[in-house]
């Protein structure tokens, strides 16, 4: 999830612009999917022989239900965390720095628990030779079947007199390691008709066959779909080996309100799709509790078990009471049998005398699983 925040109002958006126009395109729809998507099930939905950095994406049957946070841990004035394996077996989590949010930052781990903050931008929107907007606010990663990285990194085009973004679109980089990236022409995905070009927050799942699924929010902060039917979790597929993806399911997978997909496997068949919830906490009486981690499972990739919350949030940082609120939600599993789960972490003061709620901490959070 994108925002914007600061020792002023919180103003929810880091729906982030550039100079340059982007050309227009046909957003729509384009053919079928390739053949047995619509069929899959459980088995499929498992990562291919050969993608060994699968594993700490993994979840153990019975786990990762039960956390507890990591108070000793937080990376301050980051945000929007996003897990790559690389091909030494070491970690880089991409990042937005709130200091200098116009690039996708990162930090680097061998143990996936300790991180140190690389010295610049691992990429800026001018480092690409199309229009990549002014702002890259999110990304992941392909892992390809040749053992070379695609990274996606979302492009944003924001007016910033406004605070509105005009249009978003996923620009690439390659590398055969996961170590340096070089950037690449044309863009992997724009979105479906009913993403107002604004597709955002991907992550992918890599099926059987190395084709993938990717989960992201389709018009987040736009107002083309509504309420019920807009600012949701929607698909978009890749074949195996390809350059860019097209639209798979169009309308929202989850009900209004569940953000920032993440999924992962479920050992044995199936995945569970981590996510960023606005559900009620049982037991909490209050009616508008802050976001914070969910999870919800399927067999099929598309139909989805009821969702429900994993962590309990302190007031809610987008009311006028101010709290806290717990975003963009990353699991990862560790060889030691560790589960984590890295999450944005914000904490917004109280609004009085007609004054506005003003940022008090954010940064990057993390979970351990008790289970």
């Amino acid at each position: 999830m994108s925002f914007r925040v600061g020792r002023r109002p919180l103003a929810l958006a880091l729906l982030l612009c550039a100079a340059c126009p982007r050309p227009s395109k046909d957003s729509g729809d384009t053919g079928d999917p390739w053949p047995g998507l619509e069929d899959l099930g459980p088995e499929q939905l498992q990562p291919p022989d050969g993608l060994w950095q699968a594993r700490h994406f993994i979840v153990p049957q019975g786990r990762g239900l039960v956390w507890e946070r990591d108070e000793d841990f937080f990376i301050d004035n980051m945000t929007v965390p996003h897990i790559v394996v690389r091909g030494d077996g070491s970690f880089m989590m991409m990042a937005t720095n709130m200091a200098d949010p116009r690039g996708r930052w990162s930090l680097d781990s061998e143990d996936g628990v300790e991180w140190t903050p690389a010295d610049q931008a691992l990429f800026l929107s001018e480092d690409f030779p199309q229009d990549c907007g002014n702002r890259i606010e999110d990304g992941t990663v392909i892992y390809a079947r040749d053992g070379s990285y695609r990274l996606l990194l979302e492009a944003t085009q924001l007016d910033e007199e406004i605070g509105r973004t005009d249009w978003r679109a996923w620009c690439q980089a390659s590398s055969s390691d996961g170590m340096s990236f070089e950037p690449l022409a044309g863009y992997f995905y724009e979105g479906s008709d009913q993403d107002d070009m604004l597709p955002s927050v991907p992550t992918p799942l890599h099926l059987q066959n190395w084709s993938a699924l990717i989960y992201y929010m389709g018009d987040i902060y736009s107002e083309h779909g509504g309420y019920e039917n807009g600012n949701g979790i929607r698909i978009a597929q890749m074949a195996a080996d390809d350059d860019h993806a097209e639209p798979w399911i169009t309308k929202n997978v989850m009900p209004a309100g569940q953000m920032d997909p993440m999924p992962a496997y479920l050992e044995g068949g199936g995945m569970r799709l981590y996510h960023t919830s606005t559900l009620p906490i049982d037991g909490d009486d209050s009616p508008n509790p802050g976001p914070g981690p969910g999870y919800a499972e399927t067999s099929d990739g598309q139909t989805f078990t009821p969702a429900e919350r994993l962590l309990d949030v302190e007031g809610n940082c987008f009311d006028r009471q101010g709290g806290e609120c717990l975003l963009d939600p990353f699991f990862l599993h560790l060889d030691d049998g560790t589960l984590l789960l890295y999450y944005t972490y914000l904490l917004v003061d109280e609004g009085s005398g007609g004054q506005p709620t003003e940022m008090l901490k954010i940064g990057i959070g993390r979970a351990r699983a008790l289970d």
